[in-house]
């Protein structure tokens, strides 16, 4: 059998046809949503309305990349009456789930753990926010 051109460029695209067939067989699986671990530093952000259901309704958490979650699950559900402007908190969340309707966030999220930061100036202000002396009217 003698090897010509055609049967080396017949053998070539042979042999470049079933590469690409087995690319083709693959599937695209999306990436499983993964925990996020307890301790992830996290600013409460109210709406910017401050209305009596803002509270409640439409607040997100912001990551320090910028990134807007939508706190759901018993956790937030039990804490969110203690909630403040600019609170910092340590949590654990799992990605997913739809976002509310008319909430500023992108991602929903559930979350798994909940603390409040310590401070290190010793004040009592869980917050962590500088209180305002009161001075004496005399």
């Amino acid at each position: 059998m003698l090897l010509t051109p055609t049967r080396l460029l017949s053998g070539l695209a042979l042999l470049a046809g079933l590469s690409l067939a087995g690319c083709a067989e693959k599937e695209l699986v999306a990436p499983e949503p993964t925990d996020v671990p307890c301790g992830t530093l996290v600013t409460v952000r109210l709406c910017l309305g401050q209305t009596a259901m803002c509270a409640t309704e439409h607040t997100t958490l912001v990551l320090p990349d910028g990134t807007l979650l939508a706190p759901s699950g018993p956790i937030w559900e039990a804490y969110e009456r203690n909630q403040a402007q600019g609170q910092a908190l340590l949590v654990g969340y799992v990605p997913g789930g739809t976002v509310p309707p008319g909430s500023a966030a992108t991602t929903s999220a559930v979350v798994t753990c909940l603390e409040t930061p310590r401070s290190w100036c010793a004040t009592p202000d869980v917050n962590n926010r500088k209180t305002a002396l009161r001075r004496r009217p005399w």
